[in-house]
């Protein structure tokens, strides 16, 4: 059985995910302008500049729609199937769901059962099993907290106490008496590291550059929002109020916690640590592109900045749980 989140839905043909993602080809198949990887697969290299099968047309954009990939015949939808069910995602990188355009899609609408589902064993922390009903208690609980503004901070404080104190049940009633300084330079190194690896793609030496200017002062040429980079001039803004920024993203973030996000690896506590470094991220490239700009923050911008982040987590974080696992550890060693 499918179940969808609140989800609005109609392909605006802008284009977008055709222009974000590199897509693998289907076994078998045979595309024009496909690129060969070192380990033999086929895929259609869509970054830089957009899939080699994009036309500048108004409609009809996709040149070999009929023949594209089973990855963009599922876009924006995502399956995964918990204990509680299989259930139903879509990409924030999609207009049409970022905006929410287009009619109520429901669970007649199409055949859900022919979306490939990613089938995950989640756990609560590394080595102990997540408990379906222990889950969805979390997942209330951060719904509840993501009404404030630095409400998925408080979320990981909360649900690593009630992890550390064996008390699931009781989440977000204990008190908090201590707190480690650890935990905010772990979040510090995760978030550099995390902004390094999005702009290395794949190049060690870039991704050593962003490092050492985020650590130690100076600058980088960033590919993401195309410009050169003063970390500590975005540091500096970041610790100015922006009032408007939590009603920008907020529909983001309650779009993360759908299933499809939280149930994953390496564990469920990690990912619920992960939350206030998405939220960094955005506003640090928000304030990227401002600063290019030399104006305020604008909507466009955290828009473009959301997107930007939710590329980076439609695969479910893959790639990122090197830097979750260690998260994770010391939010639970920081706390009590």
């Amino acid at each position: 059985m499918a179940f969808l989140p609140p989800l609005n839905y109609e392909c605006v043909h802008c284009g977008n995910s055709c222009e974000m993602f590199e897509v693998d080809l289907d076994p078998g198949q045979t595309l024009a302008a496909a690129e060969r990887k070192p380990d033999g697969r086929l895929y259609l290299r869509c970054l830089p500049d957009g899939c080699p099968n994009l036309s500048e047309a108004q409609e009809d954009r996709c040149q070999v729609y009929e023949q594209r990939p089973s990855a963009c015949r599922h876009f924006p939808f995502r399956a995964v199937d918990t204990p509680g069910g299989r259930f139903i995602g879509a990409s924030f990188a999609c207009t049409a769901v970022a905006q929410g355009l287009g009619p109520r899609i429901g669970r007649e609408d199409r055949d859900w059962e022919e979306l490939p589902a990613q089938r995950i064993r989640a756990e609560l922390t590394e080595g102990r099993p997540c408990a379906w009903e222990s889950y969805l208690q979390i997942e209330e609980f951060l719904g509840d907290q993501l009404c404030f503004g630095n409400g998925a901070f408080s979320a990981a404080l909360g649900v690593s106490l009630a992890i550390v104190q064996d008390n699931l049940a009781g989440l977000g009633t204990a008190r908090l008496s201590w707190l480690s300084e650890e935990i905010e330079s772990s979040c510090q190194r995760t978030l550099r590291g995390l902004l390094a690896i999005s702009e290395a793609d794949g190049q060690p030496q870039r991704a050593q550059q962003v490092l050492s200017a985020q650590a130690q002062g100076g600058s980088y040429f960033s590919h993401i929002f195309p410009g050169w980079v003063e970390p500590r001039q975005i540091q500096a803004r970041l610790e100015l109020e922006e009032p408007d920024h939590w009603q920008q993203v907020e529909g983001f973030f309650r779009h993360l916690l759908f299933r499809k996000f939280l149930w994953g690896q390496p564990s469920v506590h990690a990912r619920v640590c992960l939350l206030p470094l998405v939220n960094e991220m955005i506003r640090y490239w928000t304030w990227q592109q401002a600063l290019e700009a030399n104006s305020k923050p604008t909507a466009l911008m955290r828009r473009l900045a959301v997107r930007e982040v939710e590329r980076r987590l439609t695969f479910h974080a893959q790639g990122w749980e090197d830097f979750l696992a260690p998260l994770s550890l010391a939010f639970l060693q920081g706390v009590r």
